[in-house]
Order: C-alpha cells, then structure tokens, then sequence
C-alpha cells in the first residue's frame, strides 16, 4: 500500500506567489526592452558612439596616468591636486626576532612579536628603545588616491 500526502496551499498564498511572479515577470521584461533600446541606439549611432567610446577609452587613460604620478610625490604626506587626493601613506612598524634583544623577548606577550606589545612595553618604561631598536623597520604602504573614477561601458 502506498502512501499519499496531500499537500494544501491556502488560495492567499498562491495568489501572492502568483503577485511577486507577476512583478518579477515586469521587471525583467522592463530591463530587456531598456536593454534593447540602448543597444539599438548605439546600433543606429555608430559614428556617434565610436566618437563616445574613444573619449572614454581616452578619460580612462589620462586617469590612470595622473592617478600614478600622484602616486609619485615624494612624501608620506596628505596631497591634494585639482579633483584628487591622495591620503597619508600608511606605516607598519614590524620587529625582526632575530635582532631583538633576549631581554625583549622574556617580556610577557613580545614573544610572537606582537608590535602593539612591544610598544607598550616601550611606552610603559618596561623596555628601551635602544633594546629593539636594530630590530625595528617601518614599511610604509601604497597611498590611497580618490578623485573622479574610470567610466566603465559595458553591455
């Protein structure tokens, strides 16, 4: 013998999947129709367009050019030309364990080279510069550059 289950929907639920299907089924249709609309735009203005694409093609170039002199500048500076900025290139302080000091090394929560502990240490009194100080090196990292961004075109 087989066992059936009979599964009930209320006719509220279905009427509102059958909405959210209906306004699914509007919106898709609506985007394909403006996605059609502007493909045959540039279809029917082809001179137009290779004129438009080259501009961007040429906006997009003088971006990057300028973005990476500004990226240049000497210093570590804030720097502010025109439409961009470029903010404060960030610092990393990193300690290398095989400089440091043994006495550095038995101070709790230094021994994995923790560079907030270290200092801590330091601003606490608890170790001296000149302990690490042959062990320390500042990287400094890639400045962020804001200003207008890259058009993108695609289709």
């Amino acid at each position: 013998m087989t066992n059936l289950q009979v599964v009930t929907t209320d006719s509220a639920e279905m009427e509102n999947r059958d909405m959210q299907q209906t306004v699914q089924d509007l919106r898709l249709t609506a985007f394909v129709k403006s996605m059609r609309d502007i493909k045959e735009f540039i279809a029917d203005n082809d001179r137009l367009m290779d004129i438009f694409f080259d501009l961007i093609d040429d906006y997009n170039t003088t971006l990057e050019d300028i973005k990476g002199t500004i990226r240049e500048i000497p210093g570590d500076d804030k720097v502010k030309i025109g439409p961009f900025t470029r903010g404060k290139r960030p610092v990393n302080v990193k300690f290398d364990p095989a400089l440091l000091d043994t006495s550095v090394l038995r101070v709790p929560g230094v021994v994995k080279i923790d560079r907030k502990a270290v200092e801590a240490a330091l601003a606490e009194g608890k170790l001296a510069f000149s302990d690490i100080e042959n062990a320390r090196s500042e990287v400094k990292g890639t400045a962020r550059i804001t200003g207008p961004k890259e058009i993108q075109f695609n289709l």
